[in-house]
C-alpha cells in the first residue's frame, strides 16, 4: 500500500474502517485496500479486502451510508463506488463492490466528488434513502457555471446496480 491513508469510526456498527491505494507506480496500481475491525478495539483484528479499480483512485474520499461504504476519487473518468458495508462487517470474502460512472460536467483537471456520510447522525438514513454525493464548480477553472452540483446515487444489491440521478 502506498498512498492517502483513510481512518473512519463506524458508530453505527462499532467498528474502524481503513482504507488505502496501492502505489500508483506499482504493479498494481489501481488497487483500493479496506480493512474493517472486527470489534470496536482499534489494534485488534481486522477484516481485509482488496478491490480493483478502472482507473488510479487518487484522493479517496468515503462515507459511511445505510447499505453502503461509498467512495469517490480524482480519477481521469469519473466514477462513484460502494462497498457492501453488511458483509464486510462480517468478514464475508465475497462482500461486493459495484461502480458507476457519471459525468460531473466539468473541465478542470483536479475534481474530486464529495459524498455525503451520515457519520453525524443519531442513526443510519432508513433503507432506500438514495446518497447524495457534490462537486463543486468555478468558471476560474474552466468548470462553468460557479455553484454545486448534487447527484443522488441507490444502490441495488440484489440487481448488482448503482442508479445515479441529477444533477441539481
Amino acid at each position: 500500500t502506498a498512498g492517502d491513508p483513510i481512518v473512519m469510526y463506524d458508530k453505527f456498527a462499532d467498528r474502524w474502517f481503513l482504507a488505502q491505494f496501492d502505489d500508483p507506480y506499482g504493479s498494481t496500481p489501481n488497487n483500493i485496500h479496506i480493512a474493517i475491525s472486527k470489534t470496536n478495539d482499534p489494534t485488534g483484528q481486522y477484516y481485509t479486502y482488496t478491490y480493483t479499480s478502472p482507473d488510479f483512485p487518487d484522493y479517496l474520499k468515503f462515507s459511511i451510508w445505510h447499505d453502503g461504504y461509498y467512495m469517490t476519487s480524482n480519477q481521469s473518468n469519473q466514477i462513484l463506488y460502494v462497498f457492501e458495508r453488511s458483509q464486510m462487517l462480517t468478514g464475508a470474502p465475497g462482500a461486493r463492490a459495484l461502480y458507476e460512472p457519471f459525468d460531473p460536467i466539468y473541465s478542470s483537471s483536479f475534481y474530486v466528488p464529495l459524498p455525503g456520510d451520515a457519520a453525524d447522525n443519531d442513526a443510519l438514513p432508513a433503507a432506500g434513502t438514495p446518497l447524495p454525493f457534490f462537486s463543486y464548480h468555478d468558471n476560474a477553472w474552466g468548470g462553468g457555471a460557479d455553484g454545486v452540483k448534487i447527484w443522488n446515487a441507490t444502490t441495488d444489491w440484489a440487481a448488482e446496480t448503482i442508479t445515479i440521478t441529477g444533477p441539481t
